[in-house]
């Protein structure tokens, strides 16, 4: 937690990637959040009412405009920018109030009652294939794709805009599963798929040199 803590932190300092974290897309935050996620696991975490991390995640996320607002602020009155939100700290995944969002809401959606047996099981074959929906999505050739569809969208109406971005991520991640159902299947075909198995791993490791 305390490596957690040093990248969020200073990995958040505009114009000072020192650990080239990049805004949380390296690599190395991507096993930061692993770890987290592994940490969650094996400790647990504290059983407060689901409520509360509802609550810790809407007051982060108003933290996070109110320091946008006050950056643009400073740019404008003292570094005579323009008046647009400063959003490069505020939106990047090192970002330590982000990071206190995500886990917040994680942990709210690990406990949130599913009944329906038809759903959780449909979330627990979905669940694996979003990990490759957002490697295919952070694809520099997708992710021009996909900014560029975006930035279509800002001469529509708030209410449409809304809806458009949060149809267009639906089925930006449908389509990423769908395509990584299909590499699974292509792997399945050329027997692949248990190649990298960790036993597997282990014997080529120790098994002695016959060179």
């Amino acid at each position: 937690m305390a490596g957690l803590f040093l990248f969020s932190v200073l990995g958040s300092i505009p114009g000072s990637d020192r650990y080239g974290l990049a805004g949380g897309y390296s690599i190395l935050w991507l096993l930061m959040m692993y770890l987290v996620g592994a940490y969650l696991k094996l400790h647990g975490y504290p059983h407060l009412k689901n409520v509360v991390y509802l609550g810790i995640y809407f007051l982060a996320s108003l933290a996070n405009l109110l320091i946008s607002d006050s950056l643009s602020w400073v740019k404008v009155r003292f570094l005579h920018g323009d008046d647009k939100l400063f959003l490069g700290v505020v939106i990047a995944y090192t970002n330590p109030l982000l990071v206190l969002e995500a886990v917040c809401l994680f942990i709210w959606l690990l406990r949130f009652p599913i009944k329906s047996l038809w759903l959780q099981k449909s979330l627990l074959s979905l669940s694996p294939l979003s990990f490759g929906a957002y490697l295919l999505q952070t694809n520099p050739f997708v992710y021009t794709i996909i900014t560029g569809a975006y930035t279509r969208l800002s001469i529509m109406k708030p209410w449409w805009l809304v809806l458009a971005v949060l149809g267009l991520a639906i089925l930006w991640l449908l389509a990423g599963c769908l395509l990584d159902y299909v590499r699974n299947l292509i792997f399945r075909k050329l027997k692949t798929q248990g190649m990298f198995n960790h036993k597997v791993i282990k014997s080529i490791l120790t098994e002695p040199s016959r060179t």
